[in-house]
C-alpha cells in the first residue's frame, strides 16, 4: 500500500505542482518527516518513478514559487544527509541538485535585497 507521502509526490510530478505533497510534508511531525525522507527510492535510471528526482524537483519549485525559504533549505539537508550517495552516482539527480542550488541562490539574492530595502526604509 503506497503511503499519502509518496502518493503526493508521485501527483505533483505528474502534474507539475507540488503545492499539496508540500502541504503534506508540513503537515508531518519532524519523526515521521524523517521516517518518510528515508524512504525515498531511486528509480535507477526512470525518471518517472524517481522519488528522489521528484523531491528534488518539488524542493526547487517552492524556491521558484517564493516560497518556504528556511524549509527548503532545512528538508534539502536531511535529504542530503540521507541520500547523498546515491545522488553522487546518478547525473540525473545531480543536474537536478544543480538546478535547486542556483534557485537557492537567486531566492537568498531576493531576500538579502529586502532586507537591505527593509533596513533602509527603517533608518
Amino acid at each position: 500500500m503506497e503511503q499519502a507521502f509518496t502518493a503526493s509526490l508521485k501527483a505533483g510530478a505528474a502534474t507539475g505542482n507540488y503545492d499539496n505533497f508540500i502541504d503534506h510534508l508540513k503537515a508531518l511531525p519532524p519523526v515521521t518527516a524523517d521516517l518518510e525522507l528515508r524512504s525515498l527510492s531511486s528509480g535507477n535510471g526512470d525518471d518517472d518513478s524517481d522519488e528522489l528526482l521528484h523531491f528534488i524537483q518539488a524542493l526547487t519549485s517552492r524556491l521558484v514559487a517564493r516560497r518556504d525559504y528556511e524549509l527548503t533549505q532545512a528538508w534539502m539537508t536531511v535529504f542530503l544527509r540521507l541520500h547523498f550517495d546515491m545522488i553522487i552516482e546518478s547525473d540525473t539527480l545531480t543536474d537536478a541538485l544543480r538546478e535547486w542550488k542556483y534557485r537557492l541562490a537567486e531566492e537568498c539574492d531576493r531576500l538579502n535585497n529586502l532586507v537591505g530595502y527593509c533596513g533602509g526604509v527603517v533608518k
